[in-house]
C-alpha cells in the first residue's frame, strides 16, 4: 500500500512539475510570497523541533523527523491568502498548502537547503503549494504533511 501511495505522490509530482514549466507565474502571486516570507513570525519551540531534528545526518532523515512531529498535531484549515499566521497558531489551529509550505520552506533555509516554492494553477479559482527542498545529493518535496525524497544518482 505504501509504495502505491508512494507512486501516486511520485506521478503527481511529475505531472506538477511539467505543468509548472509549462505554466505562467503571475508576478502578483510572486510579490505575495516575497511579502508572507517578510511578515511571517516565528517561536522558540519552531526553533527547539528544528533543532532537534537537525541531529539527523541527511535531508531525508531530518525532514522525516519534522514529518514525524507534523503528522502529530497537522490540521487542515483552509484561510484566506492575504492572511499571514504565525507557526504556533499553524501548529495550534491549522492551516491550508499555502501555510504549509512557508512553514516548510522556513525549515529548508534554517537547515541551509536550497527552497523552491511550487504554485499550480488546479482551476481559474484554486491554486495549489507545496516545497521542494534540496541539497547537494537529493531533493524532498513537501506537501504539507507528505514527505517525498529522491538521491540523485
Amino acid at each position: 500500500m505504501k509504495e502505491k501511495i508512494n507512486r501516486i505522490i511520485f506521478l503527481v509530482l511529475c505531472i506538477s512539475i511539467i505543468l509548472i514549466h509549462y505554466g505562467t507565474f503571475n508576478n502578483n502571486e510572486l510579490k505575495q510570497l516575497k511579502t508572507i516570507k517578510q511578515n511571517i513570525s516565528t517561536d522558540s519551540d519552531i526553533y527547539e523541533l528544528i533543532n532537534l531534528c537537525e541531529t539527523n545526518v541527511n535531508i531525508t532523515a531530518r525532514l522525516q523527523c519534522l514529518i514525524n512531529y507534523v503528522d502529530t498535531i497537522f490540521i487542515y484549515k483552509e484561510r484566506p491568502d492575504d492572511v499571514d499566521i504565525s507557526f504556533n497558531v499553524l501548529f495550534d489551529e491549522g492551516g491550508d498548502c499555502r501555510d504549509w509550505s512557508i512553514f516548510w520552506e522556513y525549515v529548508g533555509i534554517k537547515y541551509g537547503y536550497n527552497t523552491k516554492s511550487v504554485i499550480i494553477n488546479i482551476d481559474k479559482h484554486t491554486l495549489h503549494m507545496f516545497m521542494i527542498l534540496s541539497n547537494n545529493k537529493s531533493y524532498c518535496i513537501v506537501d504539507q504533511n507528505v514527505l517525498n525524497c529522491i538521491e540523485y544518482a
